[in-house]
C-alpha cells in the first residue's frame, strides 16, 4: 500500500471514483479506481477497500499478506493481473492500492497482462495471450467486457477467497485520452 498517496501535504494528487459493492452479509469492500498525478510521473491503480468479518461476526485483525487478483469475465476467467501486499487490518478494515510493479507477482501467478494499464484496456479485437484461464489461455477484450476483482488471505490456518466483486466501467475511462492519441 502507497501510503503517499492518501497523505496530506504530499506532492501527489490523487483522482478518484468509488462506488460501493455488497457482496453478501459478510463482506462490503469500497472499490476506488485513482490515478495519481506527479509532476515527474503518471502512475495508475486502484484502491481495494473493505471490511473483513468472520462467519461468527467477529472482525479480523492483525497483518495480512494479501493476493488481490483481476481476471476477465467469464466464461473465459482469464487471469489478468495479481500481486501480493502485506498490510494491517484494524477492526476488520483494510484498504489496497493495486497496480504498482514492485507488488506484482511474477510467472503466470502474476497474470498475462503486460502491464496493469494492459487489464483495461477493451479495444475490439484486443487479445492478452498465455494466460491461465478456465477455458483456453488467451482472452480478447470487447468494449462492454467488465472485470473481476478478488483477494484471498490466511486467517490462520485457512485460506479465505473473497468473491469476486465486478470492476465497472469508471477505470476504463482511462482510455478516454487514448481516442485522441494522447497518453496518459
Amino acid at each position: 500500500m502507497r501510503a503517499d498517496s492518501f497523505g496530506q501535504g504530499s506532492s501527489t494528487s490523487l483522482k478518484a471514483a468509488a462506488f460501493l459493492v455488497c457482496v453478501g452479509f459478510l463482506y462490503c469492500p469500497i472499490v476506488t479506481f485513482a490515478q495519481r498525478a506527479v509532476s515527474t510521473q503518471t502512475s495508475e491503480s486502484m484502491v481495494y477497500h473493505g471490511k473483513l468479518l468472520r462467519p461468527n461476526g467477529k472482525v479480523v485483525t492483525g497483518t495480512l499478506s494479501i493476493k488481490a487478483k483481476i481476471y476477465s469475465p467469464e466464461p473465459s476467467l482469464c487471469l489478468l493481473y495479481a500481486e501480493e501486499q502485506t498490510l494491517t487490518v484494524k477492526n476488520g478494515s483494510f484498504a489496497i492500492e493495486i497496480g504498482y510493479p514492485e507488488n506484482r507477482l511474477t510467472g503466470a501467478d502474476g497474470g498475462a497482462a503486460s502491464s496493469f494499464r494492459d487489464v483495461f484496456v477493451n479495444h475490439t479485437g484486443h487479445t492478452i495471450t498465455g494466460a491461465t484461464c478456465a477455458s483456453g489461455t488467451s482472452y480478447t477484450s470487447d468494449f462492454n467486457h467488465d472485470r473481476l476483482l478478488t483477494a484471498d488471505f490466511m486467517d490462520g490456518p485457512t485460506l479465505v477467497t473473497l468473491e469476486k466483486v465486478p470492476i465497472k466501467a469508471v477505470p476504463f475511462a482511462r482510455q478516454a485520452s487514448e481516442i485522441s492519441g494522447f497518453g496518459i
